[in-house]
C-alpha cells in the first residue's frame, strides 16, 4: 500500500501506475519438479512472457490461439530465474492472476501456496499430498513477496526506488524445508 502526503502526490503516483510508469518487482518461491524437463528446468536467466488472457469459469487462462473478443486481454510479465525455485517476476500489465497464472501454465512451477492455480502436472497423489502438507503448515497464504518499487518523483526527472527486504527465512523456513520433503515422500 502506497499514502500519499498530498492530493497531488497522491494523483501523480495514480497516474503513473494508469499509464505502466512504475516497474514492481516481485519474488516468488515456486514448486518445480525437478524430475521433468520443462521450462523452469531449461529456463536459462530471463526472459518475457507476452500472451493474452481470458476470464473462464472465475479463473484465468490463457487465451486460445484464434480467439478474439473484448474478454481477451494482453498481458506481459519479465521474468528472471533466482534459483530453481525462485523466479523474479516484474509484470508490465495488470492483469488478474497474472503471476499466478504465468508461473503455473507457463512454468508448470505454480507459487508456493497458490491453491487456486496449482500443481496441474503432478500425479494425483502427489497433488493430494502437497495441498494437505499446504493447508496444515502454511495458514493458507500465497508466498508472493512484493520486493521493489520505482516511480517517479513528481515533476522531476527523479527516480525512487522503494524495496522491502526479504530475510532468507521467507524461503528457507522450517515450512518450505517440510513442504520439499513431503513431495519427495510422495514421489516414492
Amino acid at each position: 500500500m502506497i499514502l500519499a502526503k498530498s492530493l497531488t502526490v497522491a494523483r501523480t503516483i495514480s497516474n503513473q501506475f494508469q499509464n505502466s510508469k512504475i516497474h514492481k518487482k516481485n519474488l516468488a518461491p515456486v514448486q518445480s519438479d525437478q524430475s521433468k524437463n520443462g521450462p523452469i528446468q531449461d529456463a536459462r536467466g530471463s526472459g518475457r512472457i507476452d500472451c493474452r488472457v481470458r476470464n473462464r469459469n472465475n479463473q484465468m487462462v490463457i487465451a486460445e490461439a484464434k480467439r478474439e473478443g473484448s474478454d481477451c486481454k494482453r498481458a506481459i510479465t519479465d521474468l528472471h530465474i533466482v534459483t530453481a525455485t525462485v523466479i523474479m517476476l516484474c509484470a508490465k500489465t495488470g492483469r488478474k492472476h497474472q503471476l499466478r497464472l504465468y508461473c503455473s501454465q507457463f512454468l508448470s512451477s505454480p507459487i508456493v501456496g497458490d491453491f487456486k492455480y496449482d500443481f496441474e502436472y503432478l500425479n494425483n497423489k502427489s497433488k493430494k499430498a502437497i495441498k494437505g502438507f499446504l493447508k496444515q503448515e502454511s495458514s493458507s497464504r500465497i508466498l508472493l513477496h512484493f520486493s521493489r518499487l520505482n516511480l517517479k518523483y513528481e515533476n522531476t526527472f527523479l527516480t525512487v526506488t522503494m524495496a522491502i527486504m526479504v530475510g532468507g527465512s521467507f524461503f528457507y523456513s522450517s515450512k518450505i524445508k517440510k513442504l520439499r520433503q513431503s513431495r519427495r515422500d510422495s514421489n516414492t
